[in-house]
């Protein structure tokens, strides 16, 4: 089942030392969570504009 991400704008739900996914989620496009043969799989999407 696909996680659900939450806010990153609020602190309240993050334990010490969890701000890693939090920085992920407010610097990625797009995040996608599955759990597949016993294991974690998280692709994150970043869209990087042609110069």
């Amino acid at each position: 089942k696909p996680a659900e991400f939450p806010d990153a704008d609020t602190d309240e739900w993050l334990p010490e030392g969890g701000y890693g996914l939090a920085l992920i989620q407010e610097l990625s496009d797009q995040l996608e969570h599955v759990y597949r043969d016993g294991k974690n799989i998280l692709t994150i999407w970043k869209n990087i504009p042609h110069p």
